[in-house]
């Protein structure tokens, strides 16, 4: 699958380079400047567009670091790059986080190192000013979640609209499919003291399956410095009903000077996945036996991830 998700990137890249491709040995980029947020409208919207093609680059970066009993060192960086020509438009997205905790008690030092990634690429085609086809191929992972590869395909319809002059919305609704590896070594590890109890954890298998997806922006100027933007992600199984997930994503950006501002973001995270569920139970089980024998138990596994950042962002 690693495989066919890669070969989907390389050809959507391919097939939207070869589309532009007497632009860029001819004629010169251009970030569109004039057009304003071109990159969150159709281009049917527009009555026309420039010859050469549109680019828009975002890299944002957050670090965090916090000492005392714990020691904590959290950094996020996120890169997107948005290309248009004519009615065709890719976007490449890349994000990383990597926490790294250090909790003293005493002489004894416990270190946790968790890290998340993920890898976008989308396909739009602008049908009609408030209708665009979109298709797309996702992969992401995840240690707070168990997932050692999650890929996800997706295609369906997405609209586009513009409310009071500058109220960018769009929602998009796709069929999907989603096939997980979940991460039973790191699973198996820290179940491994329960096997005392007589609790022997199976590996999880690779889950596959269809579902629908979800997703929506918007987007809108506070003051003439300060742009408010909101995001959402939610995809149901059809396999299973009761495995799901969603994000949620609030930012607020302050323009420092043009292509320089700084930004604080909420994001709320929910997983409900087979892993998540199998590990819960299992925990559910030992944290009864220990109970039983008047023993703390081992603790709890939260489905949600929430996140509050501050960062640094550059755009072109």
């Amino acid at each position: 699958m690693r495989k066919q998700f890669v070969l989907i990137v390389f050809l959507t890249m391919s097939i939207f380079y070869s589309i532009c491709s007497c632009s860029i040995a001819g004629e010169l980029f251009s970030n569109g400047a004039d057009l304003g947020k071109w990159w969150l409208k159709s281009s049917k919207s527009f009555d026309t567009m420039p010859k050469p093609v549109l680019y828009h680059l975002v890299g944002k970066y957050s670090f965090t670091e916090l000492d005392g009993n714990a020691d904590v060192t959290i950094q996020n960086v996120d890169f997107s790059a948005t290309f248009r020509k004519n009615i065709f438009t890719s976007q490449t997205i890349y994000g990383q986080k990597r926490a790294h905790t250090k909790l003293s008690l005493g002489q004894k030092k416990n270190t946790t190192f968790l890290w998340d990634m993920n890898f976008i690429q989308v396909m739009t085609v602008d049908i009609i000013p408030y209708l665009s086809f979109q298709c797309g191929a996702m992969w992401e992972q995840s240690t707070k979640k168990y997932l050692t590869d999650r890929y996800t395909y997706f295609g369906g319809l997405l609209t586009r609209m513009v409310f009071a002059k500058y109220v960018n919305f769009s929602l998009g609704a796709y069929l999907g499919y989603d096939e997980t590896t979940y991460d039973n070594d790191t699973l198996r590890e820290e179940f491994k003291p329960l096997e005392a109890l007589s609790l022997i954890y199976s590996d999880i298998p690779k889950y596959k399956t269809n579902g629908l997806r979800i997703m929506n922006q918007l987007s809108f100027p506070i003051t003439k410095a300060v742009y408010f933007m909101q995001s959402g992600d939610y995809m149901s199984y059809f396999e299973n009903s009761d495995y799901y997930h969603w994000t949620l994503d609030f930012t607020v950006n302050f323009t420092i000077i043009k292509g320089l501002s700084f930004f604080v973001k909420y994001k709320m995270d929910y997983e409900n996945n087979i892993g998540l569920d199998y590990a819960i139970t299992f925990l559910n089980k030992a944290n009864d036996l220990l109970t039983a024998y008047n023993k703390k138990d081992t603790g709890n596994i939260y489905k949600d991830n929430n996140m509050f950042v501050f960062g640094i962002q550059v755009s072109l």
